[in-house]
């Protein structure tokens, strides 16, 4: 206070203070004052229609905030609110009134209502802004009305401020209309892309519901067709096996007619001694070509015919009058055909086992003369090579040793002409017969002519001491397993096996060379 600083009422201090307090205790110059506060005037600019559509994400984070900042210069809008009056109340339950401050409806989201959307708009396209430009505009046109030198300078600053103040409020207000525009428009292209959106989805939700039910339909009518077939089948399947059943009982009255009859015929026969041509020693030889004939004949043709000839149901009809009706003298027919029967089917027992041999001696032709060409052709070094490897590979006491090997030459070598297991097996005896003085040099290098013919390996020992090789495995111990070799090879020791295993195992090694 210039009273207790001493520096006067013209204090620059002073003024500024007396100044702030003047405009803030006047709402006016208040509202003057906040109007020039720096502020963001920015609205987004109209979506053109050649621009792609605005995502709804776009469209809350650019649009909302630019409508949240422009509410500060809202008027708030009041209404009245009548409330009785509670019991503690004036009198006669009279009505009293406050003023409530209405607020502006919020931005919203997608959940919004269409009378909301409406609702928004519908507030802003009746904006009121508080905003005050006489400050402002007095700054723009540098008039102090406060300086003016008489009354009508200050009425003419104060005229031309309030035109220009009017014509500043007339652009925020077209500001505020472009931007309740801009945003009507965007929102109007995201309800279309909204509602395109949702109508695709429709469309696409319907073709779905469409196939689904075109779906359901098809297997629908493919389980009724499927009944229905299986329905079929099985009636057929029921009328099949009702035919097969009417033709097994047909056959069975057939051959039960045909039994009686033939026994009665015989009976008669034997009471009668007849002079009909049948041979049948006993009942049974009897009985076993009537089974022979129920078992081959059919019901239809052949066994009616015969039950025909010996006299038909008429005569099994008359079987308790005295005189018989049988006709015994058709039990030669029985018999012949019985015996054609068995005839026939020994005839065909012979042609199937003439066949049979011829095709076994066909084979075994044909195995010998490949035999004999496999045996004609000789081993290649590379075949006796690949031999000597598959015997070291494959040592004896293996399974299927000899097939083991020869499916690994076969396999090695790729031949045209696989090697079978039999010629391995005589070239390998034969490699091993090949060189007889170096197998009993190695085996005695010191002992005289006489030791060396007594010590011979002949081709019985030969393979004597291969099938104790493989009887005997190389997985059990040395000694035994050798001391076992030797046991099996008359008149030959447990060294002699072993050297000549050797001496047969460097044949095979020398031979490939």
């Amino acid at each position: 206070h210039p009273d207790k600083t001493g520096r006067g009422e013209d204090d620059e201090v002073f003024m500024l203070v007396k100044l702030a307090y003047d405009t803030l205790s006047d709402e006016d110059k208040r509202r003057a004052y906040d109007s020039t506060v720096d502020f963001d005037d920015w609205i987004p600019e109209k979506p053109s229609p050649f621009d792609p559509p605005m995502s709804d994400a776009d469209f809350y984070k650019i649009y909302g905030p630019v409508f949240k900042r422009n509410l500060r210069f809202a008027v708030t809008k009041k209404q009245q609110n009548l409330d009785k009056q509670n019991k503690r109340g004036k009198k006669g339950g009279q009505k009293s009134s406050k003023e409530v401050a209405i607020q502006p409806p919020d931005f919203g989201d997608d959940d919004m209502h269409i009378d909301q959307v409406h609702e928004f708009y519908d507030y802003w396209a009746r904006f009121e802004s508080w905003r005050d430009y006489s400050l402002a505009a007095a700054e723009i046109l540098k008039h102090d009305v406060d300086s003016a030198e008489g009354r009508y300078e200050k009425r003419y600053m104060e005229k031309e401020i309030k035109k220009k103040a009017a014509a500043m409020k007339r652009e925020e207000n077209a500001r505020i209309s472009r931007l309740v525009e801009s945003g009507s428009e965007a929102a109007t292209v995201q309800a279309e892309v909204a509602l395109a959106k949702k109508r695709a989805q429709e469309e696409k939700a319907a073709k779905k519901r469409a196939k689904e039910e075109a779906e359901q339909a098809r297997i629908a009518l493919e389980a009724q067709l499927q009944a229905e077939k299986e329905e079929l089948e099985r009636t057929k399947a029921a009328a099949v096996k009702a035919e097969k059943e009417a033709k097994k009982n047909i056959l069975r009255k057939s051959r039960q007619l045909f039994r009686k009859l033939s026994f009665q015929a015989y009976e008669h026969y034997q009471q009668s001694k007849s002079s009909c041509s049948s041979s049948w020693e006993n009942l049974d030889e009897a009985n076993d070509d009537i089974d022979l004939l129920c078992k081959q004949l059919s019901a239809e043709v052949e066994l009616d015919s015969l039950s025909d000839a010996l006299g038909g149901s008429q005569a099994l009809l008359s079987e308790s009058s005295s005189s018989s009706t049988v006709n015994v003298e058709a039990l030669t027919l029985v018999k012949e055909s019985a015996t054609k029967r068995r005839e026939a089917a020994n005839e065909e027992k012979m042609k199937q086992k003439q066949r049979l041999k011829q095709a076994r001696e066909k084979s075994e032709i044909a195995e010998e003369r490949k035999k004999a060409e496999n045996a004609k052709k000789p081993w290649s070094k590379e075949e006796i090579s690949a031999l000597a490897k598959a015997v070291r590979k494959y040592p004896a006491g293996g399974a299927n040793r000899w097939e083991t090997i020869a499916t690994f030459v076969n396999n090695l070598l790729r031949l045209e002409t696989p090697r079978t297991k039999e010629e391995c097996v005589a070239q390998f005896n034969a490699a091993a017969t090949k060189a007889p003085s170096t197998a009993t040099k190695q085996t005695n290098n010191s002992a005289s002519a006489g030791d060396d013919d007594a010590n011979a390996w002949s081709a019985e020992d030969d393979k004597l001491l291969q099938a104790g090789l493989a009887k005997f495995p190389a997985s059990m111990d040395k000694n035994e397993r050798w001391s076992s070799i030797a046991k099996g090879v008359p008149g030959k020791s447990k060294k002699e096996c072993v050297q000549r295993f050797k001496a047969i195992r460097e044949a095979l090694k020398n031979s490939k060379k």
